[in-house]
C-alpha cells in the first residue's frame, strides 16, 4: 500500500475526474473478448474504474468517490443509509473493489492482472486505484481496434452475461452505420462468456443467456439486437453458429421551442404572439384604407361654391381630373 499512498500524495492536489453516467469506457477489443472470472458487480466495478481514465494523462492512478461507487453499483440504495461506513452497501462495494487486486483475466491464453493496488480508507471519501502494468497497453494510447460506449448503459443490465454480450455487440458495430451482421460460432461465444461446461444444450443457452440478454440490451441500451440460429451440420439438427444483427437506435429528435420575442415583427410589442402581431398589422392596414376612402368620398361629395365652378367654354370639352381615390388605387396596385 505504500506505493499507492505515495501516488495519492502526489495526486492529492489535482482534481479527480467527476464520475458521470455518460463517461466513456474506452478499451482495446482484446479486453472485450478476454475471459473474466468475476460476478456482475465486480465486472461493473472494473468498468467503472476504466471510465475514470483520463486518456490525456498516462498516469496509472484513477480516483473516484465512495458515494459514486455505491450509487453506480446499487442505484436504488437510499443515499444516507448506504453511504454510512456501517451499511452493507458500503462494505460490499469495498469488498468488490479490493477483490480486483487479486483478479486476473485471460487474454490470448495469457493471465493478466488488472489492478495492482486499491487505497480505500475509512477517513477519506476518495478511493484511489492503480492499474497494473499488464493492463495499461489495453487502456492507454489506443489508435485502432478499440471500442467505446457510455458507462451508464451497463446499470440496468442484470447479469454479467448481458454486460459482456453488450460489449461484444458494440465491438462489432462500433463506427458502423445502419445494420451490422456477422456469424459467430456457438463455441466462441461460450468461451468468451466462460461457460464451457454450462448450458451444454442450446435450448438452455438460448433461453437463459441469449434471449435474456437480448431483452435487457434492447430495452435499456443504445443498440437493438436480433439473432438467428444456424445449423451447419450434415444432418441439420445441431446449432453450430449464430447470425447476429445489430442496429444502432436513432437518437430522439430534439424539438426546439422558439421564444415569442423571436417570432415578432417591428412594433409588435413585448410578449405578443407572432400571429397576433400579423393580425394586428392587417387590421391596422384595413383601418388606414377605410380612413383614406372615407376622406376621399368626403372630398368628392363636398359641394362647390360658385367661385369654384369651372368656366364653360363652348369650343372645348370639360377635362376630367382623376379622383384622389383612383390615385390611391393605382398606388396599391403596385
Amino acid at each position: 500500500m505504500d506505493n499507492v499512498t505515495n501516488a495519492q500524495n502526489l495526486e492529492k492536489n489535482k482534481p479527480y475526474k467527476k464520475f458521470k453516467k455518460n463517461n466513456l469506457v474506452v478499451q482495446d477489443n482484446m479486453l472485450i473478448t478476454a475471459t473474466y472470472k468475476m460476478n456482475r458487480n465486480e465486472l461493473l466495478a472494473f468498468k467503472q474504474i476504466i471510465s475514470q481514465v483520463n486518456t490525456k494523462n498516462k498516469s496509472k492512478i484513477v480516483q473516484i468517490t465512495k458515494g459514486d461507487i455505491i450509487k453506480f453499483i446499487f442505484p436504488n440504495a437510499q443515499k444516507v443509509k448506504s453511504h454510512s461506513i456501517d451499511s452493507k452497501y458500503y462494505q460490499v462495494c469495498k469488498k468488490y473493489y479490493l477483490s480486483l487486486i487479486e483478479t486476473s483475466i485471460m487474454i490470448n491464453q495469457l493471465s493478466k492482472n488488472i489492478i495492482s493496488d486499491v487505497h480505500w480508507e475509512s477517513d477519506s471519501n476518495i478511493v484511489t486505484i492503480k492499474f497494473s502494468d499488464d493492463i495499461m497497453p489495453f487502456i492507454y494510447g489506443l489508435k485502432k481496434n478499440f471500442t467505446k460506449y457510455q458507462i451508464g448503459y451497463l446499470v440496468k443490465l442484470k447479469s454479467k452475461y448481458s454486460i459482456l454480450l453488450y460489449e461484444y455487440y458494440k465491438m462489432h458495430s462500433y463506427n458502423k452505420k445502419g445494420n451490422c451482421s456477422w456469424n459467430e460460432s456457438v463455441n466462441n461465444i461460450r468461451n468468451m462468456l466462460n461457460i464451457k461446461t454450462k448450458y451444454k444444450e442450446y435450448s438452455l443457452f438460448n433461453q437463459d443467456i441469449l434471449k435474456n440478454s437480448q431483452q435487457q440490451i434492447n430495452e435499456h441500451t443504445d443498440i437493438h439486437i436480433e439473432y438467428k440460429a444456424l445449423k451447419n451440420t450434415a444432418d441439420g439438427k445441431i446449432v453450430t453458429d449464430i447470425k447476429f444483427t445489430v442496429t444502432q437506435k436513432k437518437k430522439p429528435i430534439q424539438q426546439t421551442t422558439i421564444p415569442p420575442e423571436k417570432l415578432s415583427i417591428p412594433n409588435a410589442g413585448p410578449g405578443r404572439d407572432f400571429l397576433e402581431a400579423i393580425a394586428a398589422k392587417k387590421q391596422k392596414t384595413v383601418e388606414e384604407i377605410v380612413k383614406i376612402k372615407s376622406i376621399t368620398i368626403t372630398i368628392e361629395e363636398s359641394p362647390k361654391t360658385e367661385s369654384q365652378q369651372p368656366v364653360k367654354t363652348p369650343d372645348k370639352a370639360p377635362i376630367k381630373k382623376p379622383s384622389i381615390w383612383n390615385k390611391f388605387k393605382s398606388i396599391f396596385k403596385h
